[in-house]
């Protein structure tokens, strides 16, 4: 027949720029809970210990919806390091495989420790 042949189709490549990109902290997020931010009730009974949390950030880089993953043992430190993380951390956010922001968890842990001069 003629007029016929063959048409060579191949599927575009993957742009690797827009691979899945996970959120990323805007500062450092060491910065988010300081020894400022000790709880009284916890400093003046001498709690300390470490947190991990686990937290969404949502498609505007903000931290929501955080929770307790390992306690310090005291529920003041716990209460505290996602109230902060909630009000100060920010994100660039996840991105899926066409550049749109998406939401994500993030899994961080902090230490609380008592600086011996501010002991009461």
């Amino acid at each position: 027949m003629a007029g016929q042949g063959e048409v060579a189709v191949r599927a575009p490549s993957p742009d690797l720029s827009l691979a899945n990109r996970p959120a990323t902290p805007i500062g450092n997020p060491a910065a988010w809970v300081t020894p400022d931010d000790y709880p009284q009730d916890a400093l003046h009974r001498g709690g300390q210990g470490t947190v991990a949390v686990a937290f969404m950030v949502d498609a505007q880089g903000t931290a929501t919806q955080c929770r307790v993953t390992s306690t310090s043992g005291f529920r003041s430190l716990d209460v505290a390091t996602c109230a902060l993380i909630e009000r100060r951390a920010r994100y660039s956010p996840a991105r899926d495989g066409q550049g749109r922001a998406i939401e994500s968890t993030q899994m961080l842990r902090f230490r609380w420790e008592i600086d011996p001069s501010l002991k009461p």
